[in-house]
């Protein structure tokens, strides 16, 4: 499984949703605003992942122990990254050998990321800043529906549990197993 593709009307992901899934890159909902504790824990191949500005809450360690990441784009204006809620450590547990890229908007960005992004970094993440943009995604002829994905990764991983609330959805992970015994 190389690519995920999150349908718009995704508005969070929850708690494990995509602990120790094997894809290697993950197109997020335009429409996301919360990422859970825990959310993208062990994945080993993902390498790079573009948050959508609409995000406004990150929880701990939601991007944790992961082998292969190398690159994060932020696409939130100055003004915005204010309002969004992190919880301690949402960027830990990165692997010694591993300097990840921190991609911000413009140069003007910088300070400001800086200034509030860096409370919520463990002392081991090694980070680069970036001011770019992310580069044009390339297309792909196959990319995995989310259902799909969730089927493949349930497969893999454990048990996925879908809530529909409110019209909007909710991609949460419930695993059998103790998670930390891997």
């Amino acid at each position: 499984m190389k690519k995920i593709v999150m349908p718009d009307s995704v508005t969070s992901i929850g708690l494990v949703a995509f602990d120790s899934c094997p894809t290697t890159e993950i197109e997020l909902s335009n429409n996301l605003q919360g990422i859970g504790t825990d959310a993208f824990e062990f994945c080993h191949y993902l390498q790079k992942i573009n948050i959508p500005h609409t995000v406004n809450k990150i929880g701990g360690s939601a991007f944790s122990t992961m082998k292969s990441l190398t690159d994060i784009y932020f696409n939130w204006s100055k003004d915005e990254i204010k309002n969004v809620s992190l919880t301690n450590e949402c960027f830990i547990g990165f692997y010694s050998e591993t300097t990840i890229n921190f991609h911000v908007p413009t140069k003007d960005d910088l300070n400001v990321y800086k200034q509030y992004l860096n409370e919520h970094i463990s002392d081991d993440t090694k980070v680069n800043w970036v001011f770019d943009n992310e580069p044009t995604p390339t297309p792909t002829n196959n990319p995995i529906s989310i259902s799909w994905t969730m089927l493949i990764c349930s497969i893999i991983t454990g048990l996925w549990i879908i809530d529909v609330i409110s019209s909007s959805i909710r991609i949460g992970y419930f695993n059998r197993k103790e998670r930390r015994n891997r």
